[in-house]
């Protein structure tokens, strides 16, 4: 019995078919991902951080699009430190610095370098964020 072999041109389109079906898909996850948010988006204000900055100066802010509760800012500060401003939008950085300072004997985690009521500054860590599988 005789079974019919697909041939180089057919294998090809088929693997093209399918990166095609996965970038699409991707960019699917990470559309539903932006708009599938708890919370709106919360504004920054300098004036929070004023203690913190001293007579640092932000030279810019810039909105994360990822995450689903929570703002966070990448800031560029006049002293050259960049760091990562999040404003809580339930008011919970107390509880989460809590969680942090646990889970740091298990995990990395980046270290807290000061809190408000309803926000918080860490260093900024350089890296790519992945979209988490549905």
């Amino acid at each position: 019995m005789q079974t019919d072999k697909p041939d180089r041109a057919s294998i090809r389109s088929i693997v093209a078919i399918l990166i095609i079906a996965g970038y699409v898909e991707n960019m699917c996850l990470r559309k539903a991902m932006q708009d599938d948010r708890r919370n709106p988006y919360c504004p920054f204000k300098p004036e929070l951080m004023g203690d913190y900055l001293g007579k640092r100066k932000i030279l810019s802010a810039e909105r994360f699009s990822l995450g689903k509760s929570n703002t966070s800012y990448k800031l560029k500060l006049s002293d050259g430190e960049i760091c990562v401003v999040k404003l809580y939008a339930n008011s919970k950085a107390r509880r989460e610095g809590y969680l942090m300072e646990f889970a740091a004997g298990l995990v990395p985690v980046p270290e807290e370098l000061y809190r408000g009521d309803d926000w918080a500054i860490f260093p900024f860590i350089s890296g790519q964020s992945k979209p988490t599988p549905i």
